[in-house]
């Protein structure tokens, strides 16, 4: 099943979903006009380790924001990833 979205918003979505887990702070940049997410590590507490896990909690949370729009164009329940 094809889902016509506006790319812009889920990237904003994601980004609130990102802030709203406490796991990860990222911050937001407009590059060429269009939305991304930035880390900026500023933290003398971040490690090495703290970075490699990002890609992994970022998956995770883009599969759960992608559930939950999938589930309310849909008019459902979330379905779990």
């Amino acid at each position: 099943m094809s889902f016509k979205r506006d790319h812009e918003a889920v990237r904003y979505t994601y980004c609130i979903a990102l802030y709203r887990s406490g796991e990860v702070f990222l911050s937001n940049a407009l590059i060429e006009g269009k939305f991304a997410l930035r880390l900026c590590g500023v933290n003398f507490r971040t490690s090495q380790e703290d970075i490699k896990a990002l890609p992994g909690m970022i998956s995770r949370l883009g599969r759960e924001v992608d559930a939950q729009l999938r589930a309310s164009e849909l008019g459902g329940a979330p379905q779990p990833a």
